[in-house]
């Protein structure tokens, strides 16, 4: 029987301070990260971990801050007079 080998298209980069970093086929590094609730995937420049792990933090809190520049719906109760208030009697 042959055997079929499954390339993968990312591996996590092992160690305590290397969240959402992964490697591709090619050696690059990328970056997994949620922004609202799509996932986006973003290939970094860097050539060392420790570097990848700067870019990271910059890239992680660039989104932090575009996320928090969305308004959130603005829900507000709005004054009930007492026409309309039959519906507690």
């Amino acid at each position: 029987m042959s055997t079929i080998k499954i390339m993968r298209r990312r591996t996590r980069v092992p160690g305590d301070g290397n969240h959402h970093i992964y490697t591709r086929g090619d050696g690059r590094f990328q970056i997994g990260y949620l922004v609202g609730d799509t996932v986006r995937w973003t290939s970094l420049k860097a050539d060392s971990i420790s570097a990848a792990r700067t870019e990271r933090d910059a890239i992680l809190l660039a989104a932090r801050d575009e996320l928090a520049e969305v308004d959130a719906p603005k829900r507000r109760l709005k004054p009930v007079s007492s026409a309309d208030a039959d519906c507690f009697a």
